[in-house]
C-alpha cells in the first residue's frame, strides 16, 4: 500500500479487536471492571509517594473521603465503571459545574461512528513486516530530510506499541517470524520471564501493580527482562517516547505509521495468548486484561489521530496532535478530571486562592510536575484524557500561542471528533472560576486543607539546582569525564592517564578520541588547556586511580558511555557535554541516591540568551539538556523570556515551568550542593586529584564559601546538599538556608 492509498486501517484493527475479544469472554467488552472486582476486590488504599503510582489501567481516580471523613492526603482509588475503550469521567459530567450555555459535550459519536462502519481488518503479518523492512532499508539510506522522517515514523511506532502492549510484547508484534504456533509459545514464555523479574510480596494490589509496571517498562537485554526505575509508570525509555513524538511527522509519513502500529496489533497468535493469560491464576489473569484494556484505548486513540493528522489546523502542529493523542494512555497518576486552559498572567492570581489550585484531580500548568515528558508532552497531558475542559477566556487569552492552540484542539473535539466518551467542554470568564469551585467544594470533590500556600498535591517535592560554575571547575569535569571514557574505551587507567599528560602538554594523541564529535580530540585538548597551570613536571593534575574499582568501571560504562549523545547533531559544545556527564554521574547521583530524588532544575531565570549561549558557566546547565540520563530534568522562567527559542531549549524541548506569581510552585523543595562538595570529590577513590588544584577549586568557589565561613568540611556524599527557598519561589538568592543532613 502507498502513502497515497492510505485509509482508516486503524479503525479497522479496532473492529477486529472487538471480534477478537469476544471469544475471551463475550461480557468482557461491557463488564471487565466486574470481572476485576470479582478477582481483586476494590480495596486500594495506596498513598502516593515518590515515585507515585502508575495507572497502566487507566482507570484510577483519587480519594478523598471515606464514609464522609476527609483523607488528610490523597489515595488511589478505581474509579472507572465503563466499557473497555471509555476513559473515566469521575462524575465530571454529572456535577452541573458549567451553565449549558458556555459549556457541551465534544462529538465522540462521529468517531463511534466510523469505528462502527469500519470493516475487521485481515491478519497479514507477511504485509506488515514487509512494511516494517522497508522503512528499516530507508533508514540505512543517507541522511535526508526522508530519512528523518523515516526515523520518526520508526520512533512512533516503537513508543506505541510499547505503550499498548509492554516491552514485553512489542518485540514479538515486530518479530520477523510468522509462525502462528512460536509466536504463541513464545509470547507465553515472556509473561513468565517477566514475573520472574520482581519479587512478589503476596499482597494483590501491590503484586498486581509491581506486574504490570514490569511488563511495561522492563528492559530485554539479551532476551531477559531486567526491572528498571520508573516515574509513574514511565521508564527512561518514555522519555525517549516524548522526545521523539513532538519532533513533527508530516501528515502522510503520520497516518502511514499510524497504519504500521494497526496492522501489527491485529495478530491473532498473540491475542489467543492474550487470551490463555487471562485464564490463569493472579496477577497474571489481571495483567492480560489490563493488555486487553490499553489494546483497546490505544486503537480508538490511534483511529482519532488517524482521521486528525489530515486536519488543516492553524496554531495547532502535528506534534501537538500525535502527543495529545500519547497523552490519552500515558500510565500517570493522578488523573485530572477538570483541567483549566487560561493565560496565567490573567488568571492565576484568582486560582492561587481557590481550592482548585491544590486539588490533585484538577490540571493546572504550576501544579504539574513533570515526570520526563517534553514540554510539548507536558502541556497536553493536562486535557488528553480529561473529561471536563474549561477554556477560561480572559482578555488576553488568545494572545497566547499556547492558549490558541488549546482553543483549537479542543474546538476539534468539539466540532469533528473526540476519542473521550462523554467530555465536555466549557467557555468561563475568570470570575466563573469561584463557582466552578464553589460547586466542587460543596460536593467534597475538592480537598480540605486549612494551609492554602501548602498543597495537598503536588507534595513537596525535592529538586536538585543545575549548578553555574566557574570555568575552572567546569574544565576539571570535563577532564575527569575524558579520563573516563579513556578508560572505557582502551580498558585501562594507565592509558587514560598517560593520554592526559599529553592533553595537558598539547601533545599529539596518536589514537581514536573516545567520542564522534566532529572535531575529534580538540574538546578534550581545551578541557585540558586551562588545568595546566596546575600540573607538576608537565604532569596532568587529574589522574585516575591506577587500581581502578570494577564497581565504578560499570557506572563510568552506564553513566558516562553509554549516556554520550551522538555529538554529530549535539545542540551544546563538546566541553558542555563533557563536564554536565561527569557532574550527573557524580553530584547527580549523590543527590539521588541519598535523598530519593532524580528531579533536576534548570533555573534560567538571572540571565538571557547571549549569557545562555556564550557563559561558560552555563555549561552543565547546557549539556545537561543534551544527556538522556535517568535524572528527570526541568526548566524554570519568568514570563517573557521566551527561553524555548534558546539554542538547544527549542530542539530538545524540555519541560518548562514559569514562573509569574511568588509561591506559584510551592511544590518544589530546591536544594543545591554545598561548595564543599569539592573535598567529597577530591577524596573520591577512582580520581588522583593535584593538591594545587584541589586549593583552586576551592579558591574558584570563594563566593560560595564566604557566606558559610563556619560550614565543616564535607566527608561524604549524603553531607554536601542544602535546602533553600527557590527555584520555585520568587527570591531564588534569599539568604535563609536549612542545611538537612541524612545519614
Amino acid at each position: 500500500m502507498s502513502r497515497s492509498e492510505a485509509s482508516a486501517v486503524a479503525a479497522g484493527a479496532y473492529a477486529w479487536f472487538r471480534t477478537a475479544v469476544r471469544p475471551i469472554d463475550p461480557e468482557l467488552w461491557e463488564s471487565w471492571w466486574q470481572w476485576l472486582d470479582r478477582k481483586f476486590g476494590d480495596d486500594t488504599t495506596i498513598l502516593w509517594t515518590e515515585p507515585w503510582p502508575h495507572d497502566y489501567w487507566v482507570a484510577h481516580g483519587v480519594r478523598h473521603a471515606i464514609e464522609g471523613v476527609p483523607l488528610p492526603l490523597a489515595y488511589q482509588t478505581w474509579s472507572h465503571r465503563g466499557a473497555l475503550d471509555d476513559w473515566p469521567l469521575f462524575g465530571a459530567t454529572e456535577w452541573d459545574l458549567f451553565p449549558p450555555s458556555v459549556s457541551r459535550s465534544t462529538s465522540s459519536a462521529a468517531l463511534d461512528d466510523v469505528l462502527a462502519q469500519a470493516g475487521p481488518l485481515e491478519y497479514d503479518r507477511e504485509y506488515s513486516l514487509a512494511q516494517l523492512i522497508s522503512l528499516s532499508d530507508e533508514l540505512q539510506r543517507t541522511s535526508t530530510e526522508e530519512a528523518s522522517q523515516a526515523r520518526l515514523q520508526s520512533q512512533f511506532i516503537r513508543a506505541w506499541l510499547s505503550s499498548i502492549v509492554g516491552n514485553t510484547f512489542s518485540s514479538m508484534f515486530r518479530a520477523p517470524s510468522t509462525d502462528a504456533d512460536l509466536l504463541y509459545h513464545v509470547t507465553i514464555r515472556r509473561v513468565d520471564q517477566a514475573m520472574g523479574a520482581f519479587e512478589q510480596t503476596h499482597h494483590l494490589r501491590m503484586d498486581l501493580a509491581e506486574a504490570i509496571e514490569t511488563f511495561y517498562c522492563a528492559t530485554w537485554p539479551d532476551g531477559l527482562p531486567i526491572k528498571v526505575p520508573t516515574q509513574q509508570g514511565q521508564s527512561l525509555e518514555w522519555r525517549d517516547h516524548w522526545f521523539w513524538l513532538s519532533r513533527g511527522l508530516e501528515p502522510e509519513r503520520l497516518r502511514e505509521a499510524v497504519g504500521i502500529v494497526a496492522r501489527l496489533l491485529v495478530c491473532p497468535p498473540i491475542m489467543d495468548a492474550i487470551g490463555y493469560l487471562i485464564s490463569r491464576d493472579r496477577p497474571v489473569s489481571a495483567l492480560g486484561l489490563c493488555v486487553l484494556r490499553r489494546y483497546a484505548l490505544g486503537l480508538r486513540t490511534l483511529a482519532w489521530l488517524e482521521a486528525a493528522a489530515t486536519h488543516p489546523w492553524r496554531d495547532v502542529r502535528l506534534a501537538d496532535v500525535a502527543t495529545f493523542a500519547f497523552a490519552a494512555i500515558a500510565p500517570w497518576w493522578p488523573r485530572p478530571s477538570l483541567a483549566l486552559s487560561h493565560r496565567s498572567g490573567d488568571t492565576k492570581p484568582e486560582l492561587m486562592k481557590l481550592g482548585l489550585w491544590r486539588a490533585p484531580d484538577v490540571a493546572i500548568d504550576a501544579m504539574t510536575v513533570p515526570t520526563g515528558e517534553s514540554n510539548t508532552g507536558m502541556v497536553w497531558r493536562l486535557f488528553a484524557a480529561t473529561p471536563a475542559i474549561a477554556r477560561v477566556r480572559s482578555e488576553t487569552y488568545t494572545a497566547s500561542l499556547w492558549c490558541r492552540r488549546e482553543v483549537e484542539l479542543t474546538q476539534y473535539l468539539l466540532d469533528r471528533s473526540d476519542f473521550l466518551r462523554g467530555r465536555v467542554v466549557a467557555d468561563i470568564s475568570v470570575q466563573q472560576t469561584i463557582s466552578v469551585d464553589r460547586a466542587m467544594s460543596s460536593r467534597n470533590l475538592l480537598p480540605d486543607r486549612p494551609e492554602p500556600n501548602q498543597p495537598l498535591f503536588p507534595p513537596s517535592t525535592l529538586v536538585l539546582d543545575v549548578p553555574s560554575y566557574p570555568p575552572l571547575i567546569i574544565d576539571v569535569l570535563a577532564a575527569v569525564c575524558t579520563l573516563r571514557l579513556l578508560r572505557t574505551h582502551y580498558g585501562d587507567a594507565g592509558v587514560a592517564n598517560r593520554i592526559a599528560d599529553e592533553l595537558v602538554a598539547g601533545l599529539p594523541v596518536d589514537l581514536p578520541p573516545p567520542t564522534n564529535h566532529p572535531q575529534g580530540w580538540d574538546i578534550h585538548y581545551a578541557a585540558f588547556a586551562g588545568l595546566g597551570r596546575h600540573s607538576r613536571r608537565h604532569k596532568s593534575p587529574v589522574r585516575l586511580a591506577r587500581r581502578y574499582p570494577k564497581s565504578e568501571a560499570a557506572l563510568d560504562m552506564t553513566e558516562i558511555a553509554e549516556q554520550v549523545p551522538d555529538l554529530t547533531q549535539a545542540q551544546a559544545g563538546g566541553v558542555d557535554i563533557l563536564a554536565a556527564l561527569e557532574w550527573n554521574r557524580e553530584i547527580r547521583r549523590w543527590f539521588s541516591e541519598h535523598w530519593g530524588s532524580r528531579r533536576t532544575v534548570i533555573d534560567c531565570r538571572r540571565f538571557d540568551v547571549s549569557g545562555w549561549s556564550d557563559d561558560p558557566r552555563h555549561a552543565v546547565k547546557r549539556g545537561m539538556l543534551q544527556l538522556r540520563s535517568e535524572a528527570l530534568t526541568f526548566v524554570m522562567q519568568v514570563a517573557g523570556q521566551s527561553v524555548d527559542s534558546w539554542p538547544g531549549l527549542g530542539y530538545n524541548d524540555p519541560p518548562i515551568l514559569t514562573v509569574y506569581l511568588p509561591d506559584q510552585h510551592s511544590w518544589i523543595d530546591a536544594s543545591f550542593a554545598l561548595p564543599t562538595w569539592v573535598d567529597v570529590y577530591a577524596s573520591l577513590r577512582t580520581l588522583r586529584l593535584d593538591r594545587a588544584l584541589v586549593d583552586a577549586m576551592r579558591t574558584a568557589l570563594d563566593d560560595q564559601f564566604t557566606p558559610l565561613a563556619k560550614l565543616p568540611r564535607s566527608r561524604k556524599p549524603a553531607d554536601v546538599f542544602a535546602v533553600r527557598g527557590g527555584p520555585g519561589t520568587p527570591h531564588p538568592d534569599r539568604s535563609v538556608t536549612v542545611i538537612v543532613h541524612r545519614d
